[in-house]
């Protein structure tokens, strides 16, 4: 948003009503809240790929152990490689709901006093 706009939103809201405030408020959230649940199935889906292609990987890395080691190493590197990104995108969602939790209550205090 452009500090002109910005600007200019800020003055419009300071100066509408309060049951005006209340309703750009109240979209606000919504929107920050459907960002935050669409997120969520964006990361939670990631993660149910990451754990199949590691389910993959590890049926390739039994049937391919009877006796290429070499195959095996390069499976298994792939193995590690797929269950740090796993890792990754849990700590994603872990701080994505950490950060929900504090948004809500920064917004549910808002409600209380408006300040932006």
């Amino acid at each position: 948003m452009s500090p002109r706009y910005h600007a200019m939103d800020t003055q419009w809201f300071i100066t509408a009503s309060p049951q005006a405030q209340q309703t750009i408020v109240d979209l606000r959230i919504a929107n920050i809240k459907q960002s935050i649940r669409k997120t969520k199935r964006t990361l939670m889906a990631l993660q149910d790929s990451a754990e199949k292609l590691i389910l993959e990987q590890s049926e390739t890395i039994d049937d391919t152990a009877r006796g290429e080691a070499e195959t095996q190493g390069k499976l298994q590197n792939q193995l590690k490689q797929l269950d740090e990104r796993i890792q990754a995108v849990t700590d994603v969602l872990r701080r994505l709901f950490e950060c929900e939790h504090v948004l809500l209550e920064r917004l549910h205090q808002s409600k209380r006093g408006i300040s932006f």
